[in-house]
């Protein structure tokens, strides 16, 4: 943590306008930073909405199936017969999907819990519970590495391939990713899945574990007042919702689609997000340092 000494700090000099100009910059900042902050507010709120919905489309229609209209032209039959889903967490789902106990549909699966491996300056990339985001991971968050020596050890649970998903059991419980690329070490508070091809498309089953639903079943089967975790044994109890193989393909393209447009209007507002935060920043330096007339202004 960066500090300053009390003797430096007290030494900092700054322009000190008369107390009239005082007052106006005031007035002025006052004004102009509450526009900003307005505009600001404005950003978030609608990056809420964007999640919000993106979050709702996925849970819909891993649930549900396509809209209407998407399914007439993929083939699929627009409006299919509904069924009670049998279950709590679930309302209804068409009649020719199925609800199946995930666990019993791996081919592989590795629990990294255990031993934390050393770190090392450079070497083997190490994905951590940080790295793994809702739906993606974020290798820019957290840069830990581990020896090229000691990764077939510390991956001595299995080795990772591209489709797998990495699932984090706590801190934070239910973060789901596709790996994207097999250089790569895994860390503690993650497990590896991978589903059955001839039952799950990999891209799917990543949607179905983001959706209310399965996110539902973790949160009343976790453990922990302060963080929420979810204990090996209760992972047979976890159910995927399953449409037949085609459907799915359908499905994931659909919300590939969907969910690229709506993470496309995220990004540029949390641009203008980033913009406006660093004029406010310019605006106020500007205003104290004199290299704005605010006379006249306010």
């Amino acid at each position: 943590m960066q500090n300053i000494a009390q003797d430096a700090f007290m030494g900092i000099s700054f322009p000190l306008p008369p107390k009239n100009e005082q007052q106006a910059i005031v007035r002025f900042l006052d004004a102009k930073t509450a526009q900003i902050d307005e505009l600001i507010a404005n950003k978030r709120q609608l990056i809420y909405i964007l999640k919000e919905k993106r979050q709702t489309l996925i849970s819909r229609t891993v649930t549900r199936g396509l809209p209407p209209e998407v399914a007439k032209v993929a083939g699929l039959e627009p409006t299919p017969k509904m069924k009670d889903s049998g279950v709590d967490w679930l309302d209804r789902l068409p009649t020719h999907w199925q609800i199946l106990p995930m666990t019993k549909y791996l081919s592989e699966m590795s629990d990294y819990r255990g031993k934390t491996p050393e770190k090392t300056n450079e070497g083997v990339f190490l994905v951590t519970a940080r790295n793994v985001r809702m739906g993606y991971i974020d290798y820019e968050c957290s840069q830990e590495f581990v020896s090229p020596d000691e990764y077939h050890e510390i991956m001595r649970r299995g080795l990772p391939k591209v489709g797998d998903i990495l699932f984090t059991t706590e801190a934070p419980l239910g973060n789901v990713a596709l790996v994207d690329r097999e250089d790569i070490a895994l860390a503690q508070r993650i497990i590896r899945f991978r589903l059955r091809p001839s039952h799950f498309s990999s891209q799917f089953a990543l949607y179905a574990m983001m959706a209310d639903y399965f996110q539902s079943q973790l949160k009343s089967l976790s453990t922990g007042s302060t963080a929420e975790g979810l204990k090996a044994s209760k992972l047979s109890v976890l159910r995927l919702v399953c449409p037949p193989p085609l459907e799915q393909k359908k499905i994931e393209h659909f919300l590939n689609t969907q969910c690229a447009g709506l993470d496309a209007l995220v990004s540029t507002a949390e641009e203008a997000i980033q913009r406006l935060t660093e004029y406010r920043q310019a605006m106020i330096t500007s205003a104290v340092t004199g290299k704005i007339n605010v006379r006249g202004l306010v």
